[in-house]
Formats: structure tokens, sequence, C-alpha cells
């Protein structure tokens, strides 16, 4: 993908993971080094559980670094589908949920400052609840905890937007999420704007 000719004197580089999922549908990050450089990734592994047995999925993937001397946290996810209905799979995606919330509580636990990027098709929307409740994704910046993540894409989902139609309906799968440090417009760092 670097590659193509659209985008390849640009100079990114992959951060790529090699999980489970059977298809080989795995999370992955293009950084251009000149402003980002990795400190640390890895794959966060996700168990669940269907019908009593083991389903494999996709990993998430963490990576820690420096956006422009910046320390920055992020996740890439890709959730599990809602084949066999959004009902039924969603405690699947709780399960991601919950392996991505905690990598980032011990990350706000360490340093509660922290700069969180979570990211990614969540195969779900921003009001769902393993966005709003596993996740923490609140959609007002004024009223968040420490604890809590700040969703800006939850306006767009209230208003009718999506990224992709299913049955005469939009869903907003696709969604960046931050941390509440991003919020202070006063800091000397990156902010959310």
């Amino acid at each position: 993908m670097v590659k193509q000719p659209a985008i390849a004197s640009r100079g990114y580089l992959p951060i790529l993971i090699d999980g489970p999922d059977l298809r080989g549908n795995d999370p992955a990050l293009l950084y251009n080094p000149k402003y980002f450089t990795p400190i640390k990734t890895a794959s966060l592994y996700v168990p669940i559980k269907r019908d009593g047995d083991t389903a494999y999925t996709r990993d998430i993937l963490y990576v820690k670094g420096l956006l422009m001397n910046e320390l920055v946290h992020i996740f890439v996810n890709h959730w599990p589908s809602r084949r066999g209905g959004e009902d039924a799979s969603a405690p699947l995606r709780a399960q991601a949920a919950e392996v991505c919330r905690e990598v980032i509580d011990s990350i706000l636990d360490a340093n509660d400052e922290s700069k969180i990027i979570v990211m990614g098709d969540f195969n779900d929307d921003p009001m769902s609840p393993s966005i709003k409740k596993v996740l923490r994704a609140n959609k007002d910046m004024e009223d968040l905890n420490i604890a809590e993540l700040y969703n800006p894409f939850a306006y767009y989902y209230l208003e009718g937007i999506g990224t992709l139609a299913w049955q005469d309906a939009w869903n907003l799968f696709d969604q960046v999420i931050l941390s509440k440090a991003w919020i202070d417009q006063t800091q000397k760092g990156f902010f959310y704007n």
C-alpha cells in the first residue's frame, strides 16, 4: 500500500500485526517517520467465546510513540462483526472493548494526562453499549471525568451521519475517540480542535 504511486513519495511506514483472524484482516497503522517515532508496539489478544468454543477475531494494535516529541498512545481496532445479528454478537464487541479499556486504565493510572487515541472500525455505533459503557466514551467533552474518553463522532451519529448504510439506516462504525488530555487547549502540546 505505501508503495502506491499516489502516496509513495510521502514515505509512510506500516506497523501491522499478524493476529489470529482466519481471514487475515488485521489492524495496521501507517505513519510518517518525519512526524511520528514508534517506541513500543503490542498485539492485544481479544479472547472471545462463541457457543462455548474459542473463536478468533482480530487483535488490537497498540502503538506508543512520539508525535513530534509528544508521547501518545494509539489503539487501532477492528472489533468482531455483527454476523449472527447485532444483539447476539454484542458480547463479542464488549469483550474487545474490555481488552482495550484494561490497557487504557493502566496507562491513565500511571499518568492521568496521557494522550490516548482509540480508533478503527468498531462494528458498533457511538451510542452502543460497547462504546458508551465498556469503553466509557462520552459525547460531551465538558462533562468528562479523567477516566472517560471523548467521542466526537457521537454528534455525527446523532445527526444521522454514518460511514455505512445497512437496511436503509446509517451506522457509524468508524470512529476516533480521545482521552481527556486532548481537550485542554491551553496546554503546550497538541489538542483536539
